[in-house]
């Protein structure tokens, strides 16, 4: 496969999610869980901006979801599940 999603329904699945963190931020998350390393290239696979993947990235990083490096911390893990 070429690592991409096999459909979008998962992003759909009102998975409730804590106040610190919105949809697209959560979809943002999912990305670098994936392995993808910056913006454009999530911007791509999201179709959203890198302008608008730079702001929910900086967010997550405010809200401990994402190290300064653009790791994941263990709160982001213990969110999305191993």
């Amino acid at each position: 496969g070429d690592g991409r999603m096999p459909s979008q329904s998962s992003f759909n699945a009102q998975t409730s999610l804590p106040p610190d963190i919105t949809r697209p931020q959560f979809v943002v998350l999912k990305s670098y869980r994936q392995g993808y390393k910056n913006s454009k290239e999530i911007g791509k696979t999201l179709a959203m901006d890198k302008n608008e993947v730079d702001k929910e990235t900086s967010a997550l990083k405010a809200n401990g979801y994402l190290s300064p490096e653009g790791r994941l911390m263990s709160k982001a893990i213990d969110l999305l599940g191993n």
